[in-house]
């Protein structure tokens, strides 16, 4: 009797049947896609929009739809290290222009919840029956972890001395990143906990016993698939190879990870900010002490994790939707966002309270400038195939509003990396309003490009299923 033989199905079946395999049963269209390295995304929201006269390059006259990316005094703390030197990220960057973002759906919210929950997910706001305004889709990071198969790295530090948390009823203004309309992905806000859980320790005992067993089960399933690929088709034999081969890369991965495990040398593990004076376990709800210092150990953490290959996907949250500090790091002390963006009216530099409040604004948004610097440079300074991490990395910074009153139009969005390998080209600044005789185009441009230069084909993106009249020309 001839041995029976198996449909892709039932293998696929079989492979999905299998929990550490579930992923992998997904993996055929990204193992015949192929590619020259691993793309990866990391996302820096901010709140409260930018100084725009400090922020954009000046364009000649009349505005072309492209022109070279210049210093200007905010952007010079992306640009440089020391305030002259040109760190060579200038070059690798790219910056759209004349964005704005509309909202058509009736909510209880405002500008603040339409920029946060809008600008990575590109969709309608969906009112819950009190109206409180929500994210209507999946966002872009949340997209591509998911079609990569990896854990994102979501991360924020929240501590403000003003409003620690979201509004009551705004609690939505808690990530900017969903995993599924109206579902957040919170953020982890204690570095000790993302060290923890990124960084399993050597001394952890159990931890260490969690991955053999994963690559016990592994080296099971691919003793399985092989015996069973003996008994399909010539063409379903050939498929379950794309799949074998990623059981064999998971297989690999895992190996990697206990080779290094706990060994990683860009991780360090941070000081427990909850046992520190003043605050306690205060630290990271409602005392500003520590955040630049915890910024930058969160944003560290990222970068070691994708340089340690542990994830692919990583965010930064800039405190929460319409978020409230003080500044007493940069010596400014009052509210942020009542005091400071509220008052922020014109788009000139202006005189008395108005260039008061312009250089406030221009010293939050170069001090996240130079945040975004550590990481881009970090990893433009790691080499990887024919260039550095950098090139096979997109990072983009952009806000919830252009302007702090409260104005949509000329969001800002800054992308740094992936030149040559999925942008075509650095050093520019796309105005895409200029692109369409000056009128605002749609924030959906914006997600458009990430997705497909991250190797995400779409043709689409969130409230637009066709980007063609608004895609930008030789990006």
């Amino acid at each position: 009797m001839a041995p029976p033989t198996f449909s892709r199905r039932t293998a696929l079946l079989q492979l999905a049947s299998i929990p550490i395999t579930l992923s992998l049963a997904r993996s055929l269209r990204a193992q015949t896609a192929g590619s020259a390295g691993p793309k990866r995304l990391v996302i820096f929201m901010q709140n409260n929009g930018t100084k725009r006269c400090n922020f954009w390059p000046t364009p000649p006259t009349p505005t072309p739809p492209v022109y070279p990316v210049t210093n200007t005094p905010i952007l010079n703390a992306l640009f440089t290290n020391d305030g002259t030197t040109d760190n060579g990220l200038k070059a690798k960057t790219n910056i759209i222009r004349g964005m704005n973002v509309t909202n058509s759906v009736s909510t209880t919210g405002n500008q603040h919840d339409i920029g946060f929950a809008r600008m990575f997910t590109g969709a309608q706001l969906m009112p819950t029956p009190d109206g409180a305004p929500w994210g209507g889709a999946a966002s872009i990071d949340q997209i591509l972890a998911n079609e990569w198969n990896v854990q994102s790295l979501t991360t924020a530090v929240y501590s403000s001395e003003v409003e620690a948390h979201p509004k009551k009823g705004f609690d939505h203004r808690a990530s900017f990143s969903y995993v599924a309309p109206q579902k957040l992905n919170l953020p982890l806000i204690d570095p000790l906990t993302v060290f923890v859980n990124t960084f399993p320790q050597a001394g952890n005992a159990a931890a260490a016993q969690r991955l053999a067993l994963r690559k016990s089960v592994l080296d099971s399933v691919t003793g399985d698939l092989q015996e069973l690929s003996g008994r399909l088709g010539p063409d379903d034999s050939h498929k379950l190879d794309f799949h074998l081969t990623a059981v064999r890369d998971a297989e690999n991965k895992l190996s990697n990870l206990m080779a290094n495990h706990g060994t990683c040398s860009y991780a360090t593990q941070p000081k427990d900010y909850k046992s520190l004076a003043p605050g306690f376990a205060n630290n990271e709800i409602n005392l500003e002490t520590y955040v630049p210092e915890m910024i930058d150990v969160m944003v560290g953490l990222i970068g070691a994790a994708i340089k340690c290959g542990i994830t692919r996907v990583g965010s930064f949250q800039f405190g929460y939707g319409g978020g409230k500090w003080k500044w007493g790091w940069e010596k400014i002390n009052i509210n942020h966002h009542d005091d400071i963006a509220h008052h922020d009216t014109i788009d000139t530099a202006g005189t008395g309270a108005a260039l008061l409040t312009t250089n406030y604004v221009t010293t939050i948004n170069q001090f996240y400038a130079g945040v975004i610097r550590k990481l881009a440079v970090d990893l433009d300074s790691v080499h990887e195939n024919s260039g550095t991490m950098l090139d096979n990395t997109l990072i983009v910074w952009s806000s919830e509003m252009g302007r702090g009153d409260h104005s949509l139009n000329d969001i800002p969005a800054v992308l740094i990396g992936l030149v040559g390998n999925g942008i075509s080209k650095g050093g520019r600044v796309l105005d895409v309003a200029a692109a369409h005789a000056g009128k605002q185009q749609p924030h959906n441009i914006l997600g458009y490009h990430m997705l497909n230069a991250l190797g995400h084909a779409t043709a689409g993106f969130g409230d637009i299923a066709d980007m063609t009249p608004y895609a930008i020309q030789g990006f």
